[in-house]
């Protein structure tokens, strides 16, 4: 939606050849976002500090492992099942996967804010998180192209995982699931 106004239908078949690959083993982390509700459903902690480290940690370690695979391997299927030209597209793979995984990342940690953190003080933050990337992503796509769009994505996943990080770590001693607000 953003990127086919501003820099038109080229950017847009780039930017998909550059992350769908990240993008199918990105779905195949969403079961472990499953596997992980269920776990701190049940799962009574004392450390809950130490619930998002592990999350934040196997999030990282599975991100590294995918995008290893899926740079030769998208180089692989744009060449020779696309026929396209892969130099247009190597310089976004591993930028684009980055700002992918970390998007799922932050999914995972979202969920284990569910258990522990207020949904009002949650939705609060996506909003303005949300809003904040639109604007900033419409400026620099203008700006600068696909790389800009590919650079604030990365920003602004990073951004989230460290503040979802730090508002669940910060939080989860004052809220328990128990409590109503």
């Amino acid at each position: 939606i953003i990127l086919l106004p501003i820099i038109g239908g080229g950017a847009v078949a780039i930017s998909f050849l550059a992350t769908f690959i990240g993008k199918i083993f990105a779905t195949f982390m969403f079961p472990i976002n499953n596997v992980i509700l269920s776990y701190i459903s049940v799962k009574a902690t004392n450390n809950k500090k130490r619930l998002y480290l592990i999350v934040n940690v196997y999030g990282v370690i599975l991100s590294v492992l995918i995008i290893l695979v899926s740079y030769p391997t998208t180089l692989f299927i744009v060449e020779y099942f696309y026929h396209h030209n892969s130099s247009e597209v190597r310089p976004f793979i591993i930028l684009g996967n980055i700002g992918v995984f970390l998007g799922v990342i932050a999914t995972m940690i979202q969920s284990l804010n569910t258990k522990y953190i207020s949904i009002t003080k949650q939705t609060s933050y996506v909003t303005i998180h949300t809003i904040i990337y639109i604007i900033l992503s419409l400026i620099l796509t203008g700006l600068y192209g696909l790389i800009g769009f590919f650079i604030i994505t990365l920003i602004a996943n990073v951004i989230k995982v460290f503040l979802l990080t730090y508002i669940g770590v910060k939080d989860c001693d004052t809220y328990t699931s128990n409590e109503v607000q």
